[in-house]
């Protein structure tokens, strides 16, 4: 969570395009592209290499905290404190020289590596790091080289738009004809759409570099898990993985045409051009990994007969967050309208929360007074702190104006999905993240074993200041994570601290309403 928050902080206050020098902007690129390198490697251990995912998850489990790491924790907050002074330092400075682009351009690496590492720190010491490189060193090798074929295979597949052009085109076009009364195709131009809204497809937005990503993807899966496939008919994910991409593709490209022709020019060619690729890719990779795992048309009967749940008692605790917050971020990276799409959260956390349902008996029992006591005095505490600063109103939700029918019909439904999401979903997911999982994994690694209640200064603060960043204004979420923490230590009832949460959410949606001010939901 905290590299998350601090990737997500970085990202969102500043923007590398905007740096100087061309040696600057190679250092930013650099970085990004180390940081794929990472991710991709990551999951292709994780996924594909039993030893090692086994090692790593045995070194976390059963590591034993004695007592808090700050040094290590300080030496991250001065890295990341470093990194946030040099980033805002460098895109302030309009033309450096090249002396002075080097000099820049290398701290910045320097500081954006130590950030990084004394990440890793936090979570095992850097021993441990080394014992777990050490007894697996062909994974690690293999993972960071394919981490790297990935992505070069990416670039390099941009190249198949040539000959795969019209073939892409007539299966978009094919797909809008299905779906829009007036769909064009202009083949000599590259041009698809409709009557209103037209893009020009460029092989380097076409979504190509999927196609290599995924082949490789696959041939590492085919290698790595060699001795639990079945051969030569293994080989056929490498057809389904390539035909699943090109066509998920054609599907990104007609749905980014129907945005712009329903009047999202903005977030069609904004965040759904670049954020529906990765979405894509993800779901492709990950949909095809899990068919391959379960189909015995690929899989030894030896490998299927040894499956074994990896869902442990965390999951009912952390999966309906995970999932508030995946969707949390897709949409806004789709752009200022995709709040649209909050009914979506509601509907895929209720479904999580339903999926874990007999994990939660912690959660029943009358409330008590006091905790709905307490979600008022959150309630105050979070409008105090937004009036006291003076934050400036905001905008209105989008067509909240509208005298179209449709849009009045429209806004009634997402206001009511806006209402369960505040007031049932969400305090759902994030007190049990945090009150019912965060506080007791920060007092012992099995929090099965830590009573619900149990009180320790680290768990209490580091909790609540987690739960504080991952909100738009984080004084006053660690504020109010604090308060949802007294709920709970009140009686030890997780539910308290729900119903203080709930009682808090639903007052600021009424007060937002009433107010007519968006900007009050931080």
């Amino acid at each position: 969570m905290l590299l998350v928050v601090e990737i997500l902080v970085l990202t969102m206050r500043y923007d590398s395009a905007t740096a100087g020098h061309p040696m600057l902007e190679g250092a930013f690129d650099f970085a990004r592209w180390l940081l794929q390198v990472v991710i991709v490697a990551t999951g292709v251990l994780f996924l594909f290499h039993q030893p090692w995912r086994a090692t790593l998850i045995r070194e976390l489990v059963g590591a034993r905290v004695e007592r808090w790491p700050w040094g290590r924790l300080g030496l991250h907050v001065v890295c990341f404190g470093g990194l946030w002074w040099i980033t805002a330092a460098l895109l302030s400075r309009s033309q450096p020289s090249r002396l002075e682009a080097l000099v820049w351009g290398v701290a910045w690496l320097a500081l954006a590596s130590g950030t990084f590492l004394s990440w890793l720190a936090l979570g095992l010491p850097p021993g441990r790091w080394r014992a777990i490189a050490a007894t697996e060193p062909g994974a690690l090798v293999a993972g960071l080289l394919t981490g790297v074929a990935a992505l070069t295979a990416g670039r390099l597949a941009v190249g198949l738009w040539d000959p795969l052009s019209g073939a892409t085109l007539s299966l978009v076009y094919g797909i809008l004809t299905l779906l829009h009364p007036d769909p064009m195709l202009d083949y000599q131009h590259a041009v698809v759409g409709t009557s209103n809204f037209q893009v020009e497809i460029a092989p380097a937005c076409s979504g190509f570099d999927g196609m290599g990503l995924v082949l490789v993807l696959v041939l590492s899966f085919l290698w790595i898990s060699r001795r639990l496939l079945r051969f030569p008919q293994a080989l056929v994910l490498i057809p389904l993985g390539l035909v699943s991409i090109w066509m998920a593709n054609a599907a990104r490209l007609a749905a980014l045409v129907l945005l712009g022709s329903a009047g999202w020019p903005e977030l069609a060619l904004g965040g759904f051009h670049s954020v529906g690729g990765w979405l894509i890719f993800a779901g492709v990779s990950l949909g095809l990994i899990s068919v391959a795992g379960r189909w015995s048309f690929v899989m030894s009967r030896a490998a299927l007969g040894s499956r074994r749940s990896a869902a442990g008692p965390a999951a009912a605790y952390l999966v309906p967050m995970l999932g508030l917050l995946a969707i949390a971020i897709a949409s806004d990276a789709l752009g200022s309208e995709s709040d649209w799409l909050y009914p979506l959260r509601v509907v895929v956390v209720a479904g999580l929360l339903w999926r874990y349902r007999s994990a939660y008996v912690g959660l029943r029992g009358a409330p008590s007074w006091s905790a709905v006591g307490l979600g008022v005095l959150a309630f105050g505490v979070w409008m105090g702190i937004a009036q006291g600063f003076g934050d400036a109103r905001g905008e209105p939700m989008p067509g909240w104006h509208s005298q179209s029918a449709a849009s009045r019909e429209w806004i009634a439904v997402w206001l009511y999905f806006r209402m369960v999401g505040a007031v049932i979903t969400a305090p759902l997911a994030e007190e049990l993240a945090f009150r019912g999982y965060l506080v007791r994994r920060l007092i012992h690694v099995d929090f099965t074993s830590v009573s619900p209640g149990t009180f320790t200064w680290p768990s209490f603060l580091a909790s609540s200041l987690l739960f504080g960043l991952l909100h738009g204004r984080w004084v006053s979420g660690t504020l109010c994570g604090m308060i949802f923490a007294l709920a709970l230590y009140r009686r030890g009832r997780v539910g308290d601290a729900v119903v203080a949460h709930a009682v808090a959410n639903g007052l600021l949606l009424a007060a937002t309403l009433a107010l007519d001010d968006w900007s009050l939901l931080g």
